[in-house]
């Protein structure tokens, strides 16, 4: 034998019906309070935490937006540095490698500028990447450097990558650490020409 639970009447969706038979009449004035109260309070704790992810947000992109101006000097300075040094390259392999490289960073630089721009609204402000940075080193002692440059360019654009939510920002990172570690492969390849045993 089966027993049939008794229902408890749902006054909600009855007034539910109500409304829609015959909105004048309010037979179940508790199931509308209680509905009311119900949104008015769902609503408030949706706010709360859109309010603090807006702050995060915010936060976040201070933040971003400080490491995209670090990278973008770091970019346009690589550049320039690139093509002082193709100048005086001893080789015209070097000379065609720096200034190819110089090319590759100017286009990272010109995305990096493009988006820089999208989302301030403001033209960057570049930070005297022009200027001649000190004495010439030799040949050697350069490409060291520039290989060290890179390698940390690489890592900086990954980390940068990962913690950026933007996917726009995420593909244009992660194509300039590919971009890093194919001018770090070339450094050594020139470095080991001109250091034959």
């Amino acid at each position: 034998m089966e027993m049939k639970k008794e229902s408890i009447p749902d006054y909600l969706q009855y007034d539910l019906i109500w409304q829609r038979v015959a909105p004048d009449l309010n037979p179940y004035p508790e199931a509308r309070e209680a509905l009311a109260a119900r949104k008015k309070h769902s609503a408030v704790s949706q706010q709360r935490p859109s309010c603090s992810r807006k702050k995060e947000q915010a936060e976040s992109h201070t933040a971003s937006k400080a490491s995209l101006e670090g990278l973008l000097d770091r970019v346009l300075a690589g550049r320039c540095d690139y093509l002082r040094y193709a100048r005086c390259a001893p080789t015209v392999q070097g000379r065609c490698a720096l200034q190819q490289m110089a090319a590759e960073m100017g286009e990272e630089g010109r995305r990096l500028l493009s988006y820089h721009y999208v989302t301030t609204g403001k033209c960057y402000e570049t930070s005297g990447h022009g200027q001649e940075r000190g004495p010439l080193l030799s040949w050697c002692q350069a490409l060291r450097k520039f290989y060290q440059e890179e390698r940390e360019g690489a890592e900086c654009c990954q980390n940068l990558a990962r913690k950026t939510e933007d996917h726009c920002l995420r593909t244009i990172l992660m194509d300039c650490t590919e971009a890093c570690n194919r001018r770090s492969a070339m450094l050594l390849r020139l470095l080991g020409c001109h250091m034959r045993a």
